[in-house]
């Protein structure tokens, strides 16, 4: 069996996800997408690792996420721009950038040092989430680049809303992100399906 492709990723909470969604919904009655962000197996997400693992590694996963939570606070999260950025496969796409703090970006570090050995260069789009009806990825560059293009200083923390045209003008957006996941990636990097969810503790107000 192959190992799958996987990733570690933030989700927005409920009123966030919404908006994202109804962003790629009119992009997709206009025809300017094929794909359908939703919150069942094509989830809005902020990626922090990207990588391969056995079925039989899940288990030790997803102890490392626990312990990354209950060491950890949820990060505030600004997404403060609406751009369009060329990706490894050629598309533009555009999607809400997320201002990189220093929690954020100190979170990303953690998932990439603690999961190190689960990085990948060979990953294949056989490891891939895909339905029956689906067809494969074109290919796993994003995978297989992801720790030298999208990694510790080249970290750009975003939520790709999967079309080439979109408008949205009520920024910033702010919010706190307590859902850490691990998921099975599918086309272009997508967070198709949860294998596990670990919550982030809120930080106390003062």
């Amino acid at each position: 069996m192959p190992k799958l492709a996987i990733d570690v990723a933030l989700l927005p909470p409920k009123k966030i996800m919404d908006i994202c969604i109804g962003i790629n919904a009119r992009a997709y009655l206009n025809g300017w997408t094929k794909d359908r962000l939703n919150k069942t197996n094509f989830f809005p997400h902020i990626t922090l690792f990207m990588g391969t693992a056995e079925k039989s590694d899940l288990k030790m996963i997803k102890n490392i996420l626990q312990k990354i939570a209950n060491e950890g606070i949820a990060p505030g999260i600004i997404l403060n721009r609406l751009e369009r950025r060329k990706n490894i496969d050629g598309t533009r796409p555009y999607f809400l950038n997320a201002y990189r703090s220093k929690k954020l970006q100190n979170l990303h570090e953690r998932v990439m040092k603690d999961l190190k050995k689960f990085l990948t260069t060979t990953g294949t789009t056989k490891m891939f989430f895909k339905k029956k009806n689906e067809e494969e990825p074109k290919n796993s560059n994003w995978l297989n680049q992801y720790e030298q293009k999208a990694a510790f200083k080249n970290f750009h923390p975003h939520i790709t809303l999967r079309t080439e045209q979109a408008s949205y003008e009520k920024l910033p957006l702010k919010f706190v992100a307590t859902r850490l996941v691990l998921g099975h990636m599918g086309t272009s990097s997508t967070c198709r399906k949860i294998l596990y969810e670990v919550r982030l503790p809120k930080p106390q107000s003062t």
